[in-house]
């Protein structure tokens, strides 16, 4: 679960220290999403990838400038051992995973992010403009159709039009293993903030 502090002596330094792991995150996000890219077997898995990969420059550029107007020298920036534990994830992911299970992975991983965001809506500043911007409509949307684009290649990789008991299995693994790796990439975030 995702704690927010917004107000005390350290809500400036949470802020940058929340940030500088998402930082991190989304330039080997960016590279996973490259990676699942190349697995669309046709044109539709390519524009649902592309519309990602189409927003995530402004996200990067968003995350460093933020960054910088706060003090933090991004170049500075190091993963800590559970943001290493999620990159290293991803990887091996973005190499192994079919491209059903990399969509979920990626449902999974946008789905929680999107999810966490949109119980901050009455957040103060400066997580509310977060709130705004990665629990927006736009995003949820795109998150469902994350989740529709998996279920089908899910059950196209069965060759039936039921997803198999392992494959429901491993969906569940991986979904609780991304819950497992978001909640330490958080914990770490505001556990540096203490």
């Amino acid at each position: 679960q995702v704690r927010i502090r917004a107000t005390g002596p350290g809500a400036l330094d949470t802020v940058r220290i929340a940030l500088r792991p998402d930082y991190l995150f989304v330039l080997e996000f960016t590279r996973f999403a490259g990676k699942v890219l190349s697995k669309a077997p046709d044109e539709a898995g390519m524009q649902l990838i592309l519309r990602s990969l189409c927003v995530l420059p402004d996200e990067l550029t968003w995350f460093r400038q933020t960054l910088e107007a706060r003090g933090f020298d991004v170049k500075a920036a190091e993963p800590q051992p559970a943001l290493q534990e999620y990159i290293s994830t991803l990887q091996m992911w973005g190499d192994k995973l079919t491209w059903g299970e990399a969509v979920l992975a990626y449902y999974a991983i946008e789905h929680v992010y999107n999810s966490a965001w949109t119980r901050c809506a009455e957040a103060p500043e400066p997580y509310k403009t977060w709130a705004q911007r990665w629990g927006s409509a736009e995003f949820a949307q795109f998150c469902t159709d994350l989740g529709v684009a998996a279920e089908q290649a899910l059950r196209a990789e069965s060759g039936d039009d039921h997803l198999t008991q392992p494959q429901r299995e491993r969906a569940i693994a991986m979904f609780g293993e991304i819950l497992r790796l978001e909640d330490g990439f958080w914990s770490m975030a505001f556990q540096n903030s203490d």
